[in-house]
C-alpha cells in the first residue's frame, strides 16, 4: 500500500518498478502477483494480471488523454477563481480501433458512351410469287398451307433499325486509413464552492463547453455548486500551494547569503568602496585645478632655461639618475597629456619669443 500526497500520481512504469522492489525483497515471490493499492483503495496494479498488452495500452492512452483534458480545464477554474474554488473531473471514450474506408460512388446523370452499334435493314419486293409462309404452324402435321397470292403483284417492304450503345459507368473509388483516437464521448463534471457568485458559476458553463469542443449529441456537462468542508483534498492542495510559497520565501530568506554578518559584511564592502571611488575622484580634481593653477604663471614665464630642468651633476650621475624627474618636468608632462592644446600654445610662444 502506498501513501500519495494530495494531487499526486504514479505512472505505470513507476508502479511497475515498485511492484519488482517488492517481489525482489520476498523470497519465492513473483512480481506479477503483487498488487498495489493506495490508501484511497485505488489499485494502482492488479495481481492477476488479466489485462492483456493491448487493453493496457488502450487503457493508458485514454488515462493519458483524460489527465491531459483535466489539468487544462482545471488550470482554467483556477485561473478564473482562483486555487481551492473548483474541482473538474473529465471522462472521455476514444475509438481506437484500426480501419480502411473505401468509398465508391455513382454519378447516373453523367453519361458517356464507350461502345456504339447501328444496324439498319431494308427490304424491297414488288413481283408477287406463289409460296408459303414459312414459320412453325404451316410445316406442323395436320396443317395446310396458306396460299399466297398467286395473281401476283403483290409488295412486300421491309425496314428495320437497330441502335446498341454501351455508356461508361461515372464512378469515383476512394480509399483512406482512419486514424483512431477520435472521441466518442466525453463528459465532464465540474464542482464549485459555494462562495463563488451564482452569475460566475452560469457563465462558466458556456466557457467549459467551448474548452472541450463541446457536441449536444454526444457530450455531457455538469457544474454544480457545494460547501467545501476544511478537510476537503482541494482545500488541502490550495493550503499546500500557499504553503509551499510561503516556505520557498522563508527559506530563501533564510539561507546563509541573508545571514545578518554577511548582511553586514556586504554594507561594509560596499561603503568602503564608494569611499574609494569618492577620495580617487577627489585627488584628481585636486590636481586638475592645481595644474590649471600654474597654467596662466607658465605661459606668462616664458622660456625655460635648461639649467632650471636639469640638476647640475655629472653626466654620469645624470644618466644614473634619469628616473628622477624635477617638479617643473613633471609638471610639465602632466600638462602635455592632461592640456596638450595648452601645451601646444605655450611651446609656441616660447619660439616666438626666441
Amino acid at each position: 500500500m502506498l501513501t500519495m500526497a494530495p494531487g499526486q500520481s504514479l505512472t505505470p512504469e513507476q508502479v511497475g518498478v515498485v511492484g519488482r522492489l517488492v517481489g525482489a525483497a520476498v523470497p519465492d515471490l513473483d512480481p506479477k502477483n503483487v498488487q498495489i493499492t493506495d490508501t484511497r483503495g485505488n489499485t494502482l496494479a492488479a495481481a492477476d494480471g488479466t489485462f492483456s498488452s493491448q487493453a493496457n495500452t488502450r487503457i493508458a492512452l485514454e488515462t493519458a488523454y483524460e489527465q491531459a483534458k483535466q489539468r487544462k480545464l482545471q488550470g482554467l477554474m483556477d485561473q478564473i477563481l482562483g486555487p481551492g474554488n473548483a474541482v473538474v473531473a473529465y471522462n472521455a471514450t476514444l475509438d481506437l480501433d484500426k480501419r480502411s474506408v473505401e468509398s465508391e460512388t455513382y454519378q447516373p446523370k453523367s453519361k458517356v458512351p464507350l461502345e456504339q452499334t447501328k444496324t439498319v435493314e431494308k427490304m424491297r419486293n414488288n413481283a408477287g410469287r406463289t409460296g408459303a409462309v414459312v414459320g412453325v404452324t404451316p410445316n406442323s402435321p395436320g396443317n395446310t398451307f396458306p396460299q399466297s397470292n398467286a395473281a401476283g403483284g403483290g409488295r412486300v417492304t421491309y425496314d428495320r433499325t437497330q441502335d446498341q450503345v454501351k455508356n461508361g459507368v461515372n464512378r469515383t473509388r476512394s480509399s483512406a486509413e482512419v486514424t483512431p483516437g477520435s472521441i466518442v464521448n466525453q463528459s465532464v463534471a465540474v464542482t464549485i464552492s459555494d462562495k463563488v457568485p451564482a452569475a460566475t458559476v452560469t457563465a462558466l458553463q458556456d466557457q467549459i463547453q467551448k474548452a472541450i469542443g463541446f457536441a449536444a449529441n454526444r457530450d455531457q456537462v455538469s457544474v454544480k455548486q457545494v460547501a467545501f468542508g476544511p478537510d476537503s483534498l482541494v482545500v488541502q492542495e490550495a493550503q499546500a500551494s500557499g504553503d509551499a510559497a510561503a516556505a520557498e520565501k522563508k527559506g530563501l530568506l533564510a539561507s546563509p547569503a541573508f545571514t545578518p554578518v554577511n548582511i553586514a559584511k556586504t554594507t561594509i564592502a560596499i561603503i568602503g568602496l564608494l569611499l574609494v571611488l569618492f577620495l580617487a575622484r577627489r585627488s584628481l580634481r585636486r590636481r586638475q585645478t592645481g595644474l590649471e593653477g600654474i597654467l596662466p604663471e607658465l605661459l606668462e614665464s616664458g622660456p625655460v632655461p635648461v639649467a632650471a630642468l636639469q640638476e647640475p651633476a655629472a653626466p654620469q650621475a645624470a644618466q644614473l639618475m634619469g628616473l628622477v624627474k624635477s617638479p617643473i618636468e613633471k609638471q610639465m608632462e602632466e600638462l602635455a597629456l592632461r592640456k596638450p592644446d595648452d601645451m601646444a600654445k605655450l611651446i609656441r610662444g616660447w619660439l616666438t619669443q626666441r
